[in-house]
């Protein structure tokens, strides 16, 4: 996934690249000291866009979509918040929103990100009327979008980081049918952009909804995460 931009804010993309590269390549050999959790928190903040206003007219076949993540100040909730909004379709309809806590698991280099559906979400819809709106997030505004298993968990990859949520963990039961279900979700963060699956299946394994095997929604980044103009 490539894409020439005009940046608006290349010193910010600049130092994504940074923290990207010294994932992957520490300078003289030796094992990078900058904690997993600062690294992954540096590349995810961002707007992605799978139509990239840029000069070779890339664009992922299908409805658009914009993912924005923000990193937010929630002190109740972590040191490490970010507001997700999701848009999509040719008028950028709001879609979903989203709280991510990313957390250092305990005696591991792995980091997990447990996410929140917001009871009052209309309050922060484009990050609200100010960042303050965030100040006093805590979890009695939140629900979990799904039970203990079913966290994300984000690793150092060669070309940047990679969020796994496991089927043989996730199992939920469905609002609407009653029946049990299990999630699959990837999440892949570089420089250029980042790439989405999403993915259920019943007990046996048969894909019931979601991403078409072997595909993925890949979505460039057009900026840096800032607030919404």
């Amino acid at each position: 996934m490539k894409c020439v931009k005009h940046w608006r804010h290349r010193p910010r993309i600049a130092a994504v690249a940074a923290m990207i590269v010294a994932s992957v390549t520490p300078a003289s050999g030796a094992a990078d000291d900058t904690p997993l959790l600062s690294r992954l928190a540096e590349a995810m903040a961002g707007r992605f866009d799978t139509q990239c206003q840029c000069a070779n007219g890339s664009a992922s076949p299908g409805e658009r979509f914009v993912d924005w993540r923000q990193r937010i100040d929630a002190p109740a909730l972590g040191d490490y918040v970010f507001y997700q909004q999701l848009n999509r379709g040719d008028k950028l309809t709001l879609y979903r929103q989203r709280i991510l806590v990313l957390r250092q698991r305990p005696d591991s280099d792995r980091v997990e990100q447990v996410t929140y559906a917001l009871r009052e979400a209309e309050r922060y819809v484009d990050g609200g009327a100010s960042d303050a709106v965030f100040d006093d997030l805590g979890t009695d505004r939140l629900e979990p979008v799904f039970d203990d298993g079913c966290e994300q968990v984000w690793t150092a990859t060669g070309s940047g980081f990679i969020g796994y949520v496991n089927p043989e963990t996730c199992r939920i039961v469905s609002k609407r049918t009653g029946k049990p279900r299990r999630i699959e979700a990837r999440t892949t963060i570089g420089l250029d952009g980042l790439s989405l699956v999403e993915r259920g299946y019943d007990d046996d394994g048969n894909q019931l909804f979601g991403t078409p095997p072997g595909e993925s929604l890949s979505l460039w980044r057009v900026d840096d995460g800032g607030r919404i103009p």
